[in-house]
């Protein structure tokens, strides 16, 4: 699904797609994630959110990459929890895939507004660039009533 009814998944991703959305796949994924794991997780739906990135998704997406793929930055598990952004570093590590880097903790609006402002570098691209933006959430995670996480994305070129 995409952020509109009108988004359409690129026929040249479909490929990348295919070698994480596999039953095999997700359920090794899952054994791993729960392998080290004090208390198990009783996954029964797993919804993964990401975004396609590379070349011919983004005007420079062969920065990030030389070939299309797939990076993750949300896991909600039985349709009521979201994981950590560590779960979640920790989780694509399980699936094989990047994930959004998580950038720093605890810092306040106005230093998430300041380091945006002077335009970082990427964290995620092979070629250096400014960074597109950042997710901030809220830690510990905070949700609406709707049960959706508060969080919000602040892009470099708003500044």
């Amino acid at each position: 699904m995409g952020r509109t009814d009108a988004a359409q998944l690129p026929k040249f991703l479909v490929p990348a797609l295919e070698t994480i959305a596999t039953w095999e796949r997700i359920d090794e994924a899952i054994a791993r994630y729960n392998k080290d794991d004090e208390k198990e997780i009783k996954f029964e739906e797993l919804r993964l959110f990401g975004e396609g990135y590379g070349p011919k998704i983004q005007a420079c997406g062969g920065n990030y990459r030389s070939d299309p793929g797939f990076i993750l930055f949300d896991v909600l598990i039985n349709d009521r929890w979201w994981l950590t952004p560590q779960d979640v570093a920790k989780m694509a590590l399980c699936l094989g895939v990047p994930s959004v880097p998580v950038i720093a903790t605890a810092w306040s609006e106005n230093e998430i507004v300041e380091y945006v402002k002077s335009k970082p570098k990427s964290l995620c691209s092979k070629d250096e660039q400014v960074m597109e933006g950042v997710v901030a959430t809220a830690y510990p995670t905070v949700y609406f009533a709707n049960g959706q996480p508060v969080k919000f994305k602040l892009k470099c070129k708003e500044f």
